[in-house]
């Protein structure tokens, strides 16, 4: 893996941590979490893609549609994307849309983890770094997703195909 090219196109280090497991078990799922990649080719695995899709969303959600009296408190709860000051950066997703993120800022290897439930008004900051959050996942430790201890599966490289 280029990191200085993702450093360049991303303008930020990313946390070593993250880039170690990268480097070793690219992307996949862990428990229902997606573990995404920078040079994966499916978008549900791709970090690019998951960084356009979280950081739309998060904008889209914090942009108040002015029907409700509440939309400005409810705007103000998401987090700003990156590349704001101290923005979350997204890194993992679930297929019914949670997202786990980095709060950027600061050295990149001491960025929490910020969890959203996009079910719920859970959203969850831990003080954790990329391994440890994975750890706490495999130990069944995890604030957004009530399971089990899950296990690590690599991603496919393609989707299969349609009978």
């Amino acid at each position: 893996m280029d990191w200085d090219a993702v450093i360049e196109r991303l303008g930020t280090q990313l946390p070593s941590d993250y880039r170690w497991f990268a480097d070793v078990y690219g992307a996949g799922t862990f428990g229902g979490w997606r573990i995404a990649h920078p040079d994966h080719p499916l978008p549900g695995f791709n970090l690019w893609d998951r960084i356009k899709v979280q950081s739309e969303a998060f904008a889209f959600m914090r942009t108040p549609d002015g029907d409700q009296e509440s939309d400005e408190d409810f705007a103000a709860s998401f987090a700003e994307p990156f590349p704001a000051a101290g923005g979350v950066l997204a890194f993992a997703d679930t297929d019914t849309g949670d997202g786990a993120f980095w709060l950027t800022g600061g050295d990149p290897d001491e960025w929490p983890i910020y969890t959203d439930d996009r079910g719920s008004d859970v959203r969850v900051t831990l003080d954790l770094t990329t391994l440890d959050w994975l750890a706490a996942l495999a130990r069944g430790d995890d604030p957004i997703l009530d399971q089990g201890p899950v296990q690590w599966a690599p991603a496919p490289l393609e989707y299969p195909e349609s009978p």
